[in-house]
């Protein structure tokens, strides 16, 4: 058993530095392939396809101990970059939070989110773990996380407009059904 952090904890370096405070995130690319697997384990992520023996030499998403492993491997990261913060003129540990591949943070001002935010990924090209460019939110003080938009200038949570919309959506086609049924993949 394990248990993932909450948005609740974002929340919570959020309302502890205040009104203004200043939010990043960084998104690892494809996370789980990016875990190696023991090559003991090969052959029980192996499928044989026309004749062909194939396996996947690192996690796939999905597999019972994924996420386990996946969080272990943030948690470390995050856990460094944290005390990288000690090393900077302030002497205050970073404030970063995982979520499985995503990594967010927080700080009082710009300049010092500006540090936190290049030295996570500089620590990421350390370890070789590739991110998601794309992914990336650099320092601001409105930024979406873990499905939420945080805003901090106004002190506001929300479900950004096109969450809403695909929620929206998916409820109109269920409006006038009066049974489901569960299917198991």
């Amino acid at each position: 058993d394990y248990a993932y952090p909450k948005i609740e904890d974002f929340k919570h370096f959020v309302v502890r530095l205040g009104r203004g405070c200043f939010i990043y995130k960084r998104d690892l690319s494809r996370y789980f392939l990016q875990i190696p697997l023991d090559p003991v384990e090969y052959p029980k992520v192996g499928f044989v396809w026309r004749g062909f023996f194939f396996f996947f030499c690192g996690f796939m998403f999905g597999l019972k101990h994924a996420g386990l492993q996946g969080q272990r491997i943030t948690t470390a990261v995050t856990w460094i970059h944290n005390r990288l913060g000690l090393e900077t003129d302030q002497e205050e540990m970073f404030n970063s939070l995982n979520y499985s591949d995503d990594i967010g943070g927080c700080e009082a001002t710009e300049e010092r989110a500006i540090a936190a935010f290049i030295a996570l990924g500089e620590l990421l090209a350390e370890l070789g773990l590739r991110e998601s460019k794309s992914k990336a939110f650099p320092p601001s003080t409105c930024m979406p996380y873990l499905g939420v938009e945080f805003d901090t200038v106004n002190m506001v949570m929300r479900v950004p407009a096109e969450k809403v919309e695909e929620i929206r959506e998916e409820l109109s086609h269920w409006v006038r059904k009066t049974t489901a049924f569960q299917q198991l993949l």
